[in-house]
């Protein structure tokens, strides 16, 4: 019996996923990351797989309502666990706020759902500072990242997707929006280590958000030099990463622009040319 050959580079998607497949997804990463890689004149990429679990979000629950369309989530009452969680975590990256303010709030105009007051005035904020809709689609991927922090039968089915991915021809790791979230946790877990993984490239992390990294980290032991190799891209008006790199010694950090249209697009940050370069280096 022949062994499996895995991909060299294995990417882990974000959330919004539910609607594609994970041969449509696969393909689409190929094509960017080969105009990345064509742009920086590196040369072509390895072998490219993508781990998929985005149908892990189609089941039928109360909490995300119709089986069939997640987005049904984003505007449902939030939980008073999430609410505390988006209020710390958009506190902690992008400033002081008053979330106990009174007035009128004109949240339909930025085209955010009905939060509580306190809610849509951070996410006003952000509105302010990365443009319309950014507050929704950082609330969209927070509540999603909190529904992983703490729904531990979702994050085990999800790590398991993931680690079937992962085998001994792999090189490279890039998780992009909430997957980067899951590698880390893996990291943390011990599952993925710097022998079996050379390298880890996040994209539009929300690992810049402290509370998100804080809660991950809670109860580890994880020290800078344990970690593998780890370069971070983000672009400044991605709302997601807060417009922050990934405040750690160890970990490169790399600004590019995706454009105004969607700068958080996973599709954008695998066409930069310093994507090229880093899946390229040493193939």
């Amino acid at each position: 019996m022949s062994q499996q050959i895995y991909a060299e580079v294995v990417g882990v998607h974000g959330i919004g996923q539910h609607r594609t497949n994970s041969t449509a997804l696969r393909e689409a990463w190929i094509r960017a990351a080969k105009d990345g890689a064509r742009l920086s004149q590196a040369g072509s990429i390895p072998t490219f797989e993508v781990a998929f679990y985005a149908n892990l979000f189609r089941n039928p629950s109360k909490r995300l309502g119709n089986g069939d369309d997640i987005l049904t989530h984003e505007s449902s009452p939030l939980t008073s666990g999430e609410e505390e969680f988006i209020l710390e975590a958009i506190s902690d990256g992008i400033g002081d706020f008053d979330p106990g303010s009174t007035g009128k709030v004109q949240a339909q105009e930025l085209g955010l759902p009905a939060f509580p007051a306190r809610v849509t005035r951070v996410l006003l904020r952000i509105d302010q500072k990365f443009g319309r809709n950014a507050g929704r689609r950082a609330i969209f991927v927070l509540r999603q990242v909190y529904r992983y922090l703490t729904d531990e039968e979702l994050a085990v089915r999800i790590r398991y997707i993931v680690a079937e991915a992962i085998g001994a021809n792999t090189r490279v790791l890039i998780g992009h929006s909430l997957g980067s979230v899951v590698l880390y946790d893996m990291i943390l877990r011990g599952e993925i280590t710097r022998s079996s993984i050379p390298k880890f490239i996040t994209i539009g992390s929300p690992l810049s958000w402290p509370t998100v990294k804080r809660m991950l980290e809670s109860g580890t032991e994880l020290r800078g030099e344990d970690m593998i190799d780890w370069s971070n891209i983000y672009d400044p008006r991605d709302a997601v990463t807060g417009g922050m790199g990934l405040q750690d010694s160890h970990i490169e950090n790399t600004q590019v622009s995706n454009g105004l249209l969607d700068p958080h697009a996973a599709i954008r940050y695998l066409k930069q040319p310093s994507m090229g370069l880093l899946l390229t280096a040493g193939s």
